[in-house]
C-alpha cells in the first residue's frame, strides 16, 4: 500500500501540467470534404496544419485527392479556429502558473 501512495505523491509532486489530449486524426485524411468547423474543432488535420505553416508559400501538390480550391477552403475555416484554440491553451497555462 505505501508503494502505491508514493507513486501517486510522486506524479502529484512532479510538476507537470496533465495534457489536453491530442484530438484524434481525420478518418479521411487527406481525402477530407468536409467545410463544417465544428469537424476541425474535433478531428486534426495534419495535412492542413503542414499547408498553413507554408504561409504565402502556399503550393499545394497536383497529386492531392482533392481540388486544390477545397483545401483553400479548408484551410480559411481552420486558421480562425486555430487562433482559438491557441489562445485557450495559453490562457489555461497562464492560469497555472500564478
Amino acid at each position: 500500500m505505501e508503494a502505491f501512495l508514493k507513486r501517486k505523491n510522486d506524479v502529484s509532486c512532479s510538476g507537470s501540467l496533465p495534457k489536453k489530449p491530442k484530438k484524434e486524426v481525420c478518418p479521411h485524411a487527406e481525402r477530407c470534404y468536409r467545410k463544417n468547423p465544428h469537424h476541425f474543432k474535433e478531428f486534426d488535420h495534419p495535412h492542413l496544419n503542414d499547408f498553413i505553416k507554408m504561409g504565402d508559400n502556399l503550393k499545394i501538390p497536383d497529386d492531392m485527392p482533392q481540388a486544390a480550391s477545397l483545401y483553400k477552403e479548408q484551410i480559411e475555416i481552420l486558421k480562425p479556429i486555430l487562433k482559438t484554440s491557441s489562445k485557450n491553451s495559453l490562457a489555461e497555462g497562464s492560469d497555472d502558473l500564478t
